[in-house]
C-alpha cells in the first residue's frame, strides 16, 4: 500500500493516523470501537470517502495515491512553529499509563482557536477488511483529550508540560500501540507539530534544564584535607530560555544532608545551550569525617523546587593535616564554566530512543565536523562522523544495540565550537 510505504520511507517525520469511517462499511470494528470522535473528524474535514490523506490539516491529498509522496515532499521542508516530546511511564502489571507532554515555542501561533489533541492509535492488527486488507496500522484508538481536542494557549518563546493518566484497554496489544499528540489551529486546520511514542517504551523525558557531574576519577577516595575534581555539565534541554539557580549538597556520614556548599543563582541559559565547567575543585577539610559520602547538584529554583539533580559517591580517608578549611568549591558556573555552541542546529529523534536514533543537523557553510558520542562518565564510545561536509542539511544513524541502556550525549564540533545534546537509550 501506497500509505505503509510513506511511513517506511518517512518513519522519523511523518505522524500518521488512519480514522476508519463507518461508511461503506458500517461494520468495521474499527469504526465501531470508537464511532464519536472519528464522526467529529470526518464533519470537520467534510470527508465522505476513503482513502482521502490529509497533510497537516491543510493539504488535502484526496484519493490520489499517485501523488501522495510528492505532495509529502513539498510539506517536508517547512518548519514547525513548536517542538513537541511525548514521554511518560508504563506499568506492564496494571496497564497504567502516564502521559507527559512538552511543547517548546519556537516560532508564532495563533492565540486563539488552537487545540491540542493526544490520544492512541495501534498497529499491526489482524482483520480482513472488505477491500482485502488484512493488516491494518496506526489505527485510532481513543482519545485522551475531548472530542474536539483541548483549547490551549501558546506564546513564542515558552514552553508547557501537559499531562494525562489512563488505563491502556485490555483488547490493545502494548507492544503495538502507540501515543500521539498533535497541535491544530481550528478555523485553519493547519496542524503546527505533531509527535508519537511506543507506550512500552515510555520513560520519563529529560527535564527542562538537566545538570550532571562526571568525576575525573573513579572511585573517588580522598585524605582529609585532600581534594578531587569533576566537571560539572548543565544543558538547556529546550528551544527557550531558561534562567535556573544551581546548589551542591552533601550528605555526610553520621550527620547526613550539609549545605549548600556553594550556589548559583539566576544562571542563564538560551535555546538549547550546554555549560560545562572543567576541573572543578571540590576541597575536603582536614575535620571532614572519615567515611561514604553523596556529594549531589541540583537545578531549579533554590532550595525547594528541584527540577534536576545528579549525584556520585565519594570516600573521605584518614590523611595529611590541611589549610582546607571549609567545603566550598571554585566557581563552577560563573568564571569556569564556558557555552558550547555551534552554529548550527541539531537534533537527535527519537528520543529516548530503543537501539537506533538519527541525529540531523544543518550547516550553514562547508567545515570540518565530528561526531561523537560520550558516556556519562565523559568517555567516548562512538565516532560518527569525522570529515568534511557540504553546508546543507545531513543526518547520522547511530545504532546502539551494542550499548547498556543510559544516559549518552552527542558531540557536534568543528574547528571552532561544539554543541553537546543529551540523548537516552531505553532497552
Amino acid at each position: 500500500m501506497v500509505l505503509d510505504q510513506l511511513i517506511e520511507d518517512n518513519f522519523d517525520n511523518f505522524l500518521v493516523i488512519r480514522w476508519h469511517r463507518g461508511a461503506p462499511s458500517p461494520n468495521d470494528p474499527f469504526y465501531n470501537w470508537n464511532p464519536e470522535p472519528v464522526n467529529t473528524r470526518a464533519s470537520y474535514y467534510g470527508a465522505n470517502y476513503n482513502p482521502r490523506l490529509f497533510l497537516d490539516g491543510i493539504m488535502d491529498c484526496k484519493n490520489d495515491e499517485t501523488e501522495w509522496q510528492d505532495s509529502l515532499n513539498l510539506r517536508l521542508p517547512v518548519e514547525s512553529p513548536l517542538n513537541m516530546v511525548v514521554s511518560g511511564n508504563w506499568e506492564e502489571g496494571t496497564r497504567e499509563v502516564d502521559v507527559n507532554l512538552r511543547i517548546d515555542v519556537v516560532g508564532n501561533v495563533q492565540q486563539s482557536n488552537t487545540h491540542l489533541y493526544v490520544g492512541v492509535i495501534e498497529s499491526d492488527i489482524y482483520f480482513e477488511a472488505p477491500n482485502g486488507e488484512l493488516w491494518h496500522n496506526q489505527v485510532f484508538r481513543e482519545l485522551l483529550t475531548a472530542n474536539d481536542g483541548d483549547p490551549v494557549t501558546l506564546v513564542q518563546d515558552n514552553s508547557y508540560s501537559y499531562g494525562y493518566n489512563f488505563t491502556l484497554d485490555t483488547e490493545y496489544t502494548a507492544e503495538n500501540t502507540e501515543i500521539f499528540a498533535f497541535v491544530q489551529h481550528k478555523p485553519s486546520k493547519e496542524i503546527y507539530q505533531g509527535a508519537k511514542a511506543w507506550i512500552t517504551q515510555l520513560m520519563p523525558g529529560d527535564p527542562i534544564v538537566s545538570v550532571d557531574m562526571v568525576p575525573d576519577d573513579d572511585p573517588i577516595i580522598v585524605p582529609q584535607g585532600g581534594s578531587f575534581s569533576f566537571t560539572g555539565i548543565l544543558a538547556n534541554n529546550t528551544a527557550v530560555s531558561q534562567v535556573v539557580d544551581v546548589w551542591i549538597m552533601l550528605d555526610v556520614p553520621g550527620y547526613g544532608i550539609y549545605g549548600p556548599l556553594q550556589r548559583f543563582n539566576n544562571v542563564p541559559l538560551n535555546g538549547y545551550q550546554f555549560l560545562t565547567a572543567p576541573g572543578v575543585n571540590q576541597p575536603i577539610p582536614g575535620y571532614a569525617p572519615e567515611g561514604d559520602y553523596d556529594y549531589i547538584a541540583y537545578t531549579g529554583d533554590y532550595p525547594d523546587d528541584a527540577i534536576d539533580s545528579a549525584s556520585f559517591p565519594f570516600t573521605v580517608v584518614s590523611g595529611r593535616n590541611s589549610s582546607n578549611d571549609g567545603w566550598e568549591t571554585e566557581d563552577w558556573f560563573n568564571t569556569n564554566s564556558k557555552s558550547e555552541d555551534i552554529s548550527v542546529k541539531s537534533s537527535a529523534y527519537p528520543n529516548p530512543f530503543n537501539a537506533q536514533t538519527s541525529i540531523e543537523y544543518e550547516l550553514p557553510i562547508s567545515s570540518e565536523i565530528r561526531l561523537s558520542i560520550y558516556n556519562i562518565l565523559g568517555q567516548e564510545v562512538a565516532t560518527l562522523v569525522d570529515a568534511t561536509q557540504n553546508a546543507g542539511k545531513h543526518k547520522v544513524v547511530w545504532n546502539a544495540s551494542e550499548f547498556s541502556s543510559g544516559i549518552y550525549y552527542y558531540k557536534l564540533s568543528n574547528n571552532d565550537s561544539a554543541e553537546f545534546r543529551r540523548i537516552t537509550l531505553l532497552k
